[in-house]
């Protein structure tokens, strides 16, 4: 489920939640997560945003798609802040 909000012309609001079941061949647990994006533009063409990944569940097992062979890898909720300009 996804959803992109723009309140005001400078405020955005992102949101990705997902639910994936479990895996049991592969001894992975089923979970629920959320992932979020707010972005906020000051000025014209720069941008301060903060990201928020995995936030409503504990690590998990997650696969990577590109691979042809899937290894599995622990994944932790993480946030992170940023400022973006475009020249």
């Amino acid at each position: 489920l996804r959803s992109g909000w723009e309140p005001r012309a400078d405020l955005s609001l992102d949101a990705t939640l997902r639910y994936v079941d479990e895996l049991p061949i592969l001894e992975a647990d089923r979970y629920l997560t959320l992932d979020a994006r707010l972005g906020w533009s000051p000025v014209d063409r720069a941008e301060l945003f903060l990201v928020g990944r995995h936030l409503l569940d504990s690590p998990h097992l997650e696969f990577p798609r590109q691979m042809v062979i899937v290894l599995p890898g622990t994944v932790a909720g993480e946030v992170r802040a940023g400022l973006s300009y475009r020249f």
